[in-house]
């Protein structure tokens, strides 16, 4: 009887928690989302790369808040994409890395070192041998004090692209620090 009542006790505490609108964080009409799954795989694809430009204009504005914020509207997008052709997967891809390369960049931008490197590392977690992903990483490494990971990350993008200025230029000034 006792174990009855706890019972009992614990459906109604369960109850009075679920009718809350923040009920484990998670009390929300998935009709969007539905709406984003079935639209044609053209245009979600379309619909990353039309907000991987938003950011981007955004970013060359200065505003790196509402560009890292395009960015990842991209990036909810893509999670909803199933491309048919390993072409348009690679395509997709190549958006995503970018995006994620952006979003690094915006965040080293506005000093968010650690998030900038979490970005980066994302990339690097399917591509080992993107270069801008090895540079954004050195970049904030290098804010944050981690001249050795910037090293080494400057040092894996300089033998993926040899010729780049710009991982010079900031070969140079991390040695200088």
């Amino acid at each position: 009887e006792e174990l009855k009542t706890v019972q009992s006790a614990e459906e109604s505490s369960f109850e009075a928690l679920s009718a809350r609108p923040d009920f484990m964080g998670h009390y929300h009409d998935h009709s969007n989302e539905r709406g984003i799954f079935y639209k044609p795989e053209a245009e979600k694809m379309a619909f990353c790369e039309r907000h991987r430009r938003k950011g981007n204009a955004l970013f060359h504005e200065g505003l790196f808040p509402k560009a890292a914020e395009q960015y990842q509207i991209a990036l909810s997008y893509y999670e909803y994409c199933f491309p048919e052709s390993d072409a348009d997967q690679a395509h997709l891809d190549s958006v995503r890395h970018a995006c994620l390369c952006n979003i690094s960049l915006s965040y080293y931008r506005m000093g968010f070192y650690k998030q900038a490197v979490e970005s980066a590392n994302l990339v690097l977690s399917e591509d080992a041998r993107n270069a801008k992903a090895h540079f954004r990483r050195a970049q904030a490494y290098r804010m944050m004090d981690k001249f050795s990971e910037a090293a080494a990350d400057l040092r894996a993008a300089l033998s993926i692209c040899p010729s780049d200025p710009g991982i010079a230029k900031e070969f140079s000034v991390l040695m200088e620090q």
